[in-house]
């Protein structure tokens, strides 16, 4: 692959003192990292006023391509040669220190228990090990139960995933390039634009034909962002650039910042096909800062490099330090922990970058590329048996699903007793039957069904049997429409969701067992957002279609049970907008709204979660009571939130049958 490279419509050869500009460090471009990761970072720490900070993502793609193809092109220009096994060498030394200690430390805590991977903790930290956390996200299929599900916290590598795809790849398609263009003396900025051009289009037609999902996951329509940034090297490789391109600069940075404070989080044009339009910005970006300029020099201060210079270990630890740490950003109390998430994350970005990714990208350790390439694969395959044989395939059980809860000295309503000896039995003096205790079904999603199976193992009281009527992802909704999470992605009720009039009756229509009171734990499906026709609509758009089935249900219930009561939903906690729209309070409100006066016309009595779980309302902290992901009840709170639900419950005589 020898010969002289034309770039940029300029013949490149070996350069000498004077001639020909090469490509150097520029601490500005730090400062674009900078913007970057402070982009991230506000829209993972929940700011409503920050929806589209992960815009910064696509900021980093763009600047990785002009990066990585600039050295690419100067190494092509000064020895005529790409080394594609040095490319990947300096690739590991560079990311994969810090990528195995971050995952080193989450298979730890997730060991412990202490953090948690919501469906698949082996397959998840091993895809985000192998780089193929994206399509795991993309092929995985969502369900209304991982609505409220812990975040995984390697969820953020499916970006770091489509870059190292997309590098696996480019040293050599830019190795054939460069020899195609170096044999018949053409530039190389005509093939890597077509290359922009081509990916942008396929990232507008995955949009159309696969739909949202694949448009944001789906590698193929994530390149053109990193494309564009690799056809603005060429553009810019060999040239001087003139200084009135600096006039770029401002506006370019003032459109990444409004964009990320006014594009929506879920759906809209980043998940249409038009986030290789929005590279546009940083590619002029990246044009105004090669003059000399007052943006230039703003993001050449030392703090701001510094912050960009740590930028890959911020992102890589910023994720799973922020659900260790308590997520609430309102008041004194949110102001002080979100400095302390911030503070840790700083501190342990730090100390990797120094201690560990320095020392082997500066060669200061495994100064030879031969022991490095060994020491990686046999770091990489540690892991990966570490994972396989301490991290089980599917999460810890919430226990057994009980079908019936009742009191160790009962047994349950519709089963024989034991029968002792008949003469025995005969002689006893006769002794007056015990009362009946009231039985409760209680129906819903997974919000009663994990409040019921935490509560199992210690459940005693005599004065209520209780049925277990719920079904973990399925609200019982007839014909619920398809939702979609703040990502955009689509979200489906389970294979094994029976629709109400299917699952209610084998369970108030059973002789063996007459229900007294029917409860209807029930609010959680219209929380997202839901397609209608052609239109995608949150519970404060429309909620007609929940409340009258809702409806059907409770003049079913009331043929056949004693008493029918409405759990009004409880206001859900912050860290709920990691997966459902930041304006959860709202749709919350709405959804409370709707149901109690739903409740009121149908004289409907109503327990108020809310009265227990967040007394204080949206605006104030809710009680301790309610989990991590917003919606759930505490495994260990579990029992005191079920015995206040039983006190609260009217008084009503047994059921006899059906009225």
């Amino acid at each position: 692959m020898q010969g002289p490279l034309t770039v940029g419509g300029t013949t490149q050869h070996l350069p000498r003192t004077g001639q020909n500009r090469t490509f150097t460090y520029q601490p500005a471009l730090d400062g674009v990292r900078a913007l970057a990761i402070v982009l991230v970072l506000l829209f993972h720490l929940g700011y409503a006023w920050m929806p589209g900070g992960y815009l910064g993502v696509s900021v980093f793609f763009t600047l990785s391509g002009f990066l990585i193809t600039s050295l690419l092109l100067d190494e092509r220009t000064r020895t005529h040669y790409i080394r594609v096994r040095s490319f990947y060498a300096r690739r590991i030394r560079r990311l994969l220190p810090a990528s195995l200690v971050c995952l080193a430390g989450i298979s730890v805590l997730v060991a412990a228990g202490v953090a948690a991977v919501a469906d698949t903790p082996r397959s998840d930290i091993v895809g985000a090990l192998l780089q193929l956390t994206n399509w795991q996200r993309l092929l995985a299929h969502q369900s209304y139960a991982d609505l409220f599900r812990a975040p995984s916290p390697v969820a953020h590598f499916w970006s770091l995933a489509i870059e190292e795809q997309f590098y696996w790849v480019w040293p050599v398609a830019m190795a054939a390039m460069t020899a195609w263009a170096a044999r018949h003396r053409r530039s190389m900025v005509g093939p890597l634009v077509g290359c922009y051009v081509l990916f942008s289009a396929s990232a507008v037609l995955t949009a159309r034909f696969l739909g949202a999902d694949a448009a944001y996951y789906a590698s193929w329509s994530r390149f053109a962002e990193i494309l564009a940034g690799a056809a603005m090297a060429a553009v810019l490789a060999g040239r001087t650039v003139p200084r009135g391109a600096a006039r770029f600069a401002p506006p370019c940075l003032a459109a990444i910042i409004v964009l990320a404070v006014i594009t929506p989080s879920a759906g809209g044009w980043a998940y249409s096909g038009g986030l290789p339009l929005f590279a546009l910005l940083t590619a002029g970006l990246i044009v105004g800062l090669q003059p000399d300029s007052a943006t230039r020099r703003t993001l050449s201060q030392r703090p701001i490099v510094w912050v960009g210079r740590v930028s890959y270990e911020l992102y890589l630890f910023h994720w799973p330090i922020f659900l260790l740490v308590s997520e609430e950003t309102t008041g004194w109390r949110g102001i002080a922990l979100t400095s302390l998430r911030l503070a840790i994350t700083v501190a342990v970005s730090a100390a990797v970058f120094y201690a560990i990714e320095q020392p082997v990208r500066t060669r200061r350790v495994l100064a030879r590329t031969r022991p490095m390439f060994a020491s990686a694969v046999t770091a990489v395959v540690a892991l990966l048996v570490a994972v396989a044989l301490v991290l089980p395939a599917s999460p810890s059980e919430r226990g057994p699903r009980p079908a019936v809860l009742a009191g160790a000295n009962l047994t349950p309503v519709g089963t024989a007793r034991p029968v002792g000896d008949a003469s025995a039995a005969a002689n006893a003096t006769p002794a007056t039957a015990p009362r009946r205790p009231k039985t409760v079904a209680i129906f819903g999603d997974s919000v009663p069904d994990w409040l019921l199976r935490d509560a199992a193992s210690s459940y005693t009281r005599t004065d209520y049997t209780i049925v277990n009527a719920a079904h973990e992802a399925c609200d019982g909704a007839i014909n619920l429409p398809v939702g979609r999470d703040r990502n955009g992605r689509k979200l489906y009720p389970p294979a094994d969701c029976q629709q109400w009039p299917q699952s209610y009756p084998p369970v108030v229509e059973n002789p063996a067992q007459p229900i007294d009171i029917a409860v209807l734990m029930v609010g959680q499906a219209p929380y997202p957002d839901h397609l209608f026709g052609n239109k995608w609509m949150g519970p404060c758009d429309t909620i007609g279609w929940y409340t009258d089935d809702v409806t059907q249900r409770i003049a079913y219930l009331r043929q056949h049970v004693g008493q029918v009561v409405l759990a009004l939903p409880s206001w859900s906690g912050p860290n709920v907008t990691f997966l459902v729209p930041d304006d959860y309070a709202a749709r919350m409100a709405c959804i409370r709204n709707a149901m109690q006066a739903m409740a009121v016309s149908l004289r409907a009595p109503v327990i108020d979660l809310a009265a227990l779980l967040c007394p204080a309302g949206p605006d104030g902290a809710c009680a301790d009571y309610t989990s991590r992901d917003g919606a759930h009840v505490n495994p260990q709170d579990a029992p005191l939130v079920l015995n206040w639900l039983l006190d609260s419950l009217p008084d009503v005589t047994h059921n006899r049958g059906a009225q």
